[in-house]
């Protein structure tokens, strides 16, 4: 699994993943390269989030995260994460709401940071990614995050959620 080589590497491995699909939720929590190609793809029905950072100096490229009928965000980078890259991926099919959160929203990358204590995640770099088919939010910067660059995405298809009864969606 992709999960067994993250959980088998050393800190700052290159992790080249094989061409295939991929039944599992990865969760990153040391410093690695995850390198995926066109041909890798990664299903994550089942599961709330396709890939989660807890890490800093983490780089995600080249995967196509698939959601599911639980699937409420495609890659979610948490507090105090720093030097993150995600490119060249996709992201689609997330439909779900964030259950403990008031959001009606699902999202295809999230990154947020936290405010007690203050940890936010800083030097993100989010470029070249396809986001589509989304419940609520392509692309979401939420609270307590710095130094954050998004380039040359395509973010399509946001389905809209609905907040205080008017419509609301966001690339």
């Amino acid at each position: 699994s992709i999960q067994g080589a993250i959980d088998a590497s050393e800190s700052g491995a290159v992790i080249s993943i094989p061409a295939g699909s991929y039944f599992e939720s990865l969760e990153i929590d040391k410093p690695i390269d995850l390198q995926g190609n066109s041909d890798v793809t990664l299903y994550s029905a089942g599961y709330s989030i396709g890939i989660t950072v807890s890490s800093s100096d983490v780089s995600i490229s080249g995967l196509s995260v698939i959601g599911g009928e639980l699937t409420f965000a495609g890659i979610v980078v948490e507090p105090g994460s720093d030097n993150i890259k995600i490119l060249n991926n996709s992201i689609s099919d997330i439909f779900y709401q964030v259950p403990q959160d008031d959001s009606p929203h699902g999202y295809g990358i999230l990154v947020y940071g936290d405010s007690s204590p203050a940890d936010p995640p800083t030097d993100i770099l989010i470029d070249s990614n396809t986001v589509l088919n989304i419940l609520g939010a392509g692309i979401s910067l939420g609270n307590m995050t710095e130094n954050v660059t998004v380039s040359n995405n395509l973010v399509t298809n946001i389905a809209p959620a609905m907040i205080n009864g008017q419509e609301l969606s966001a690339g």
